[in-house]
């Protein structure tokens, strides 16, 4: 289950966190394209938007899934003043380098 924490911060607007540790498999994208829909929807974000963001964060997932190292997390947070989706991989060792990478 994820974390959220709704707090207020003087003199920050009301905020809306939410975070989820998403697991290092081909499913993480499908879940957190639904997560996504869900969150925005329940912030109540237009259909343009939320189709965005799911696109965006499926990307991202995706690209983390191959390139990065576990765990994958999906930070949503939201402030009055706006939203911002934010994932984060905890990659500590840079990733190994391609045959591409050695050509150049």
């Amino acid at each position: 289950m994820p974390r959220r924490t709704v707090r207020s911060l003087s003199p920050r607007p009301r905020v809306d966190d939410y975070n989820w540790f998403l697991t290092h498999s081909p499913q993480a994208a499908r879940a957190a394209r639904k997560i996504t829909a869900a969150v925005l929807a329940e912030w109540r974000l237009g259909a343009k938007t939320t189709d965005a963001a799911v696109l965006v964060v499926s990307e991202l997932v995706t690209n983390a899934g191959e390139q990065a190292q576990p765990p994958l997390k999906l930070h949503l947070y939201r402030e009055l003043a706006g939203s911002s989706v934010r994932l984060a991989s905890a990659t500590v060792a840079p990733p190994a380098a391609s045959a591409l990478d050695l050509l150049l």
